[in-house]
């Protein structure tokens, strides 16, 4: 019975590759855990089936896989936890893999004549019985993959300051050591030595509670840091309320691989010495703060990081929040510098309600985007412009239920607009009835806010 612990090991490899898989992995990290989950899975299924295998022919075969797959898994785990830190270039990352294309060069020689196979009461199993050039070479290059994993994880745990990050690291450096580098390795080296009993055999259960750890870690999470209940006036506040979204954002990602673009950002925007965390909030100090150099970083680095446009939304209350605190002829300076950048994010719509809509050149960020998205984000754009001045907040929301298509919108008190959620309720609509659908829908919204502004005395109806 001791042999479908290999089968168990497998499945739950598959189960957890699976998962990566449904969650549309998008970041290199979450890629590479993905081959090394689909390796680890060959080699349990390929190591129950050596084990009972009902001849030495068929139990050869079934070794030799066993022993390619487990030499290929170190080598995408590495790239896993290597991928996790900082943007690598893939090309760069690739020269990992040299050395174990080197091993299956070796392996296709005569690599397995330093092998024995025969059966024990409990299924086949292997000795070294030669020790030729080619499998110290093997040999040497596995544990180097071995010490390079051991070495990057614990980087990881060094140089992040996040505790959540911190502690998935460590689960992951612990995992490793005690199942992979102690249990696996060691067990495995002692029976091919003859130094431990053949039937003594527990990788099956080493590589289960290997995945175990790494399902905990995917799953792992922390309850967001705190952000204000209220909309806040006052700059630091609103500039610390958005960081706070940025942070709980990123740090909740599987792997926390996103969470290294917040210290990215707040490193390359020089506020690192500014930013701390007090019972789990983030806090902005900002004694002698140039506003206007901070934003205009700011712009810069949304424009070469990569961050969610969520994140991005989110950044229109701190320009509005400069806007209210006088910054004037600087905030006009400094959109127009990014012009390009804010029209294509949205965000020059929503900045004082669109006052500077009238000081820009034609927008033409639409123009390579296919019809359901450019559509989206017109609405989009026309509610950021308006949606401040809608006092029925909550009569709002209710009207928004209604519409399917608008279920997935989200609206914060700070008049940010969010439509990242819309597309995938679009998704589920047939293909010939989603932009009619779509606008059908947001017409009636608008129809209805128009209505209400105008009810309003105390709005300007030309406005």
């Amino acid at each position: 019975m001791y042999v479908y612990q290999y089968l168990i090991s497998g499945v739950l490899s598959i189960f957890v590759s699976a998962y990566i898989v449904v969650k549309r992995p998008k970041t290199l990290a979450l890629r590479f855990l993905l081959l090394f989950g689909l390796v680890v899975s060959s080699w349990g299924f390929a190591t129950f089936l050596n084990k009972t295998a009902p001849n030495l022919t068929m139990a050869t075969i079934f070794f030799k896989i066993t022993i390619l797959t487990s030499h290929l898994g170190f080598p995408f785990y590495l790239l896993t936890v290597l991928s996790i830190r900082e943007k690598r270039n893939i090309k760069k990352l690739m020269l990992i893999l040299i050395p174990a294309v080197i091993q299956l060069f070796i392996m296709s020689q005569n690599y397995f004549d330093n092998y024995e196979i025969f059966r024990t009461e409990s299924g086949w199993s292997y000795r070294v019985v030669s020790f030729q050039p080619s499998i110290i070479v093997v040999s040497v290059i596995f544990l180097a993959y071995l010490v390079g994993i051991f070495i990057a994880l614990l980087s990881l745990i060094r140089k992040t300051k996040y505790p959540l990050l911190r502690k998935k690291y460590t689960i992951l450096l612990v995992s490793f050591t005690l199942f992979q580098a102690v249990g696996t390795t060691l067990t495995n080296a002692l029976i091919a030595l003859s130094l431990l009993d053949p039937n003594f055999r527990v990788g099956g259960i080493l590589q289960f509670l290997t995945f175990l750890s790494i399902w905990y870690v995917l799953f792992l999470k922390e309850k967001n840091a705190p952000s204000s209940e209220v909309k806040e006036e006052d700059f630091l506040q609103v500039y610390s309320s958005f960081l706070t979204v940025f942070y709980n954002h990123v740090t909740n990602t599987q792997l926390g691989e996103e969470a290294f673009k917040f210290t990215e950002f707040i490193n390359r925007s020089e506020i690192d010495d500014r930013v701390s965390f007090k019972r789990n909030k983030v806090i902005f100090k900002g004694d002698g703060l140039n506003i206007a150099e901070l934003i205009r970083k700011n712009l810069k680095l949304f424009e070469e990081i990569p961050v969610d446009q969520e994140i991005v939304d989110h950044y229109l209350r701190v320009l509005n929040a400069a806007d209210r605190s006088g910054l004037g002829w600087r905030l006009d300076i400094i959109v127009k510098e990014n012009e390009e950048f804010l029209k294509k994010s949205d965000l020059i719509y929503g900045i004082s309600g669109g006052r500077f809509l009238g000081k820009i050149s034609e927008d033409k960020s639409l123009e390579d985007l296919d019809d359901i998205d450019a559509c989206l984000k017109i609405y989009k754009r026309i509610l950021l412009t308006i949606v401040n001045k809608i006092e029925a907040k909550d009569e709002f929301k209710e009207m928004l239920s209604k519409y399917y298509v608008a279920q997935g919108i989200k609206i914060t008190d700070y008049g940010e607009v969010s439509i990242k959620r819309v597309k995938d309720y679009v998704q589920k609509i047939p293909e010939d009835q989603r932009l009619p659908l779509i606008i059908e829908s947001f017409n009636s919204i608008l129809s209805w806010v128009y209505g209400k502004i105008l009810s309003n005395a105390d709005e300007d109806i030309e406005e």
